[in-house]
């Protein structure tokens, strides 16, 4: 009896190792540093005096900072609570709160963008609610385009587009709608 022996040639297949890419991908989207647990004090010196204020401060679970080409930035993470910014005045008094699940903070460009459940309370109770927004240092205002809730004591506000001075004592919105109690 004879058996016919058969050799099956397949290509063969080379185990091309792609860490060194993903290790660069990692490096280039890596943060510089990392902390947990943070609260973290911005300050500034307003002319013509000799002492700083506080101007913003932020509390988070987590924080990571990150540099590129283009700019440097902070991510503010919410981890077990809200990321919280807290804006100060030029007197040093707090003009409104923001909570949000993730806040970048752009120290270069003094800009803060908020993303995810994003709630700004002012001292006087006017509350606004949206999805995300940004804070401006240089002309101390909110804005957005995505839909905005503005409820306060007097009245109770809806619509698309925001652009409001950081206390909430002035607001535009774009498309709206509006209920609103006038005293007699």
């Amino acid at each position: 009896m004879r058996f016919l022996a058969s050799l099956l040639i397949l290509p063969a297949c080379q185990n091309v190792s792609t860490a060194p890419a993903i290790a660069e991908m990692e490096k280039e989207h890596a943060p510089v540093r990392e902390s947990w647990g943070v609260r973290t004090y911005l300050t500034q010196i307003p002319t013509g005096e000799a002492e700083s204020r506080r101007r913003v401060e932020f509390a988070a679970d987590h924080v990571a900072w990150y540099e590129t080409e283009d700019e440097a930035y902070q991510l503010l993470k919410s981890v077990t609570s809200p990321v919280t910014v807290y804006l100060y005045d030029a007197a040093g008094d707090t003009s409104a709160t923001v909570t949000a699940r993730e806040v970048r903070y752009f120290d270069t460009q003094y800009r803060i963008e908020a993303s995810g459940d994003v709630v700004v309370h002012s001292r006087d109770g006017t509350r606004i609610t949206t999805e995300s927004l940004e804070w401006r240092e240089q002309d101390r205002t909110i804005r957005t385009d995505r839909f905005v809730r503005i409820t306060s004591s007097r009245e109770d506000v809806r619509g698309y587009g925001l652009v409001a001075d950081e206390d909430l004592e002035t607001y535009q919105l774009g498309r709206f709608n509006a209920r609103v109690v006038v005293d007699e």
